[in-house]
């Protein structure tokens, strides 16, 4: 194949018909070729295929894989691609060809865990926890490498133990990183304690971490409270803290307590008619049917 040297880059696709041929063989020419064409496809801006083809070679011929500069290669084409898929949004493009991009053996060699954690939170915004929280822990993996701790990273793997039901191991982070010399910004941690405890049912914990929250600026911190206080039958307070949110889940819970608070006009006014979520307008719909039998 030295001869595709020779010709030059602009007689190469003419060569893929043979390089293709020679991946089927059994020897060191179908590692070459799936070099080859992981450079081509990275010239004609297909990283996709050019993952691909430095996967199979991985695969195929590991000794040779690890021996050559296919693992730098490959971090590079899965960092630039994951980039872009990030910056245009494209959330389950970007989960789909990290899985098949990212090998675990590359843990080892990135100095950078950014993408395991990007990728980490994608998973869970996607519905996706478990598998969010496992590939964070593998990035809490590559900072303890690296020899330092990263206090956001931590306050997202908190996060992570909260979707998934570890709100135990959730808190011990949180003493962790509360330890350390370099400290997360207060109103972040808070949020984490106030969700872990939360979580865990410590709703006094909760409230209390909450409104320390809401004093050192957390914009989701009334809501939050005025939600844990309607869960407790609170509704008076809830009624109150929640009167300035804005989203559907929230104004189905205020209207439930005014409702509760004989307030029917202001449940009627603030109840959602439309939205995305069946279940709260379904639920929004009956109380308003509630309502209009109270009326005659």
């Amino acid at each position: 194949m030295a001869e595709m040297l020779e010709d030059g880059p602009s007689e190469w696709a003419s060569r893929i018909p043979l390089l293709l041929e020679a991946t089927d063989r059994d020897d060191p020419a179908a590692a070459e070729a799936h070099y080859l064409l992981a450079q081509l496809a990275e010239t004609y801006g297909d990283p996709e295929l050019a993952a691909e083809h430095l996967n199979l070679l991985w695969d195929r011929f590991p000794d040779q894989a690890r021996r050559s500069d296919v693992p730098e290669r490959l971090v590079d084409v899965c960092r630039q691609r994951l980039e872009m898929l990030d910056r245009e949004g494209r959330t389950a493009d970007h989960v789909a060809f990290f899985t098949a991009c990212w090998r675990p053996e590359l843990d080892l060699l990135s100095a950078d865990p950014e993408l395991l954690q990007r990728t980490a939170t994608l998973l869970a915004e996607l519905g996706l926890p478990a598998e969010g929280l496992a590939l964070q822990l593998r990035a809490i993996a590559v900072h303890t490498r690296l020899g330092h701790d990263d206090p956001a990273a931590l306050a997202a793997l908190t996060r992570l133990y909260v979707q998934t039901g570890r709100s135990t191991e959730a808190l011990q982070t949180l003493d962790y990183t509360e330890a350390l010399p370099q400290r997360l910004p207060v109103v972040e941690f808070l949020v984490a304690e106030a969700e872990a405890r939360h979580a865990l049912g410590d709703t006094a914990g909760a409230l209390r971490a909450w409104s320390l929250a809401e004093a050192e600026g957390a914009p989701a911190a009334r809501r939050a409270q005025g939600m844990i206080q309607a869960e407790q039958g609170r509704c008076r307070e809830a009624a109150l803290l929640l009167q300035d949110a804005g989203d559907d889940e929230a104004r189905l819970t205020r209207g439930r307590c005014l409702l509760a608070l004989g307030r029917d006009q202001e449940a009627r006014e603030i109840l959602p008619t439309e939205g995305p979520d069946p279940f709260v307008l379904q639920d929004a719909s009956w109380l308003l049917g509630v309502i209009a039998a109270r009326s005659g």
